[in-house]
């Protein structure tokens, strides 16, 4: 069922800055005050340039832009729609602002936000976990303990396997959202730290400390082990940054 949208909904926009971004900004704006909503059409093409009395080149322009973003879905014959932002998409849309933001990884400051997030992730991954999840977590932590040394990929993805089955096993999915959001981040110091010997003996000892408490739902020992983890992670890439 189409749902009108009403006609003073959209502002003319002023010319400055350029055109385009000022439509898709006011167009998102819409959606985050909720005045659109997941399953409204928008007006076509030439209504939606009469209202922002802009072109409808710059009209179409705004639509890519927010379709790219997946905010906005256009099906022959049937409109542009908006759609409700899956998380993936919003992991994206994250680790390409703070990619943008920091072209070249900062690890302290990175450090810094695990240090805040995965340790409190840790603590309720304890009090909340599955016997599923401790079944992901078990998998994660036998596939790093027999990765053969220099299988960088396989490293990579193993260790971010693991941090990342600790983010479900906290059953919330911002966790989730959060920590997936850094990984793309994160990949770099993660191979960095691959140039000191025994990275991956040092990190299948941190992993298992931070599964044996999260196994017995202890929560303190839990956050412990990922304190713990997370400065040894510091100091390892610190150590491989002055190689």
């Amino acid at each position: 069922m189409k749902i009108r949208v009403a006609d003073n909904l959209f502002a003319t926009v002023t010319r400055q800055a350029t055109l385009a971004s000022r439509v898709t900004d006011q167009i998102e704006q819409l959606m985050t005050d909720t005045r659109l909503q997941p399953g409204q059409r928008l007006p076509s093409e030439r209504e939606m340039s009469e209202r922002f009395g802009v072109s409808r080149t710059v009209v179409r322009e705004a639509v890519r832009a927010l379709m790219a973003r997946g905010l906005l879905q256009v099906q022959p014959g049937s409109g542009t729609t908006v759609i409700r932002p899956s998380a993936q998409v919003m992991t994206k849309s994250m680790s390409h602002y703070l990619r943008s933001a920091h072209p070249q990884a900062d690890f302290e400051k990175l450090i810094e936000v695990r240090r805040l997030l995965e340790v409190g992730i840790a603590g309720i991954a304890a009090e909340r976990r599955s016997e599923e999840d401790l079944l992901d977590l078990r998998t994660q932590l036998e596939t790093l303990k027999q990765l053969k040394e220099g299988d960088d990929d396989a490293y990579v993805r193993c260790d971010i396997g693991f941090h990342m089955g600790l983010a479900r096993a906290a059953h919330n999915d911002y966790f989730v959202l959060l920590l997936d959001s850094l990984n793309e981040m994160m990949i770099e110091s993660r191979r960095l730290a691959l140039k000191l010997p025994k990275t991956q003996a040092r990190t299948y000892r941190y992993h298992k400390a931070i599964f044996d408490a999260i196994a017995q739902q202890d929560i303190e020992g839990a956050r412990e082990a990922m304190r713990k983890h997370l400065v040894e992670a510091a100091q390892t890439a610190r150590a491989a940054l002055k190689i």
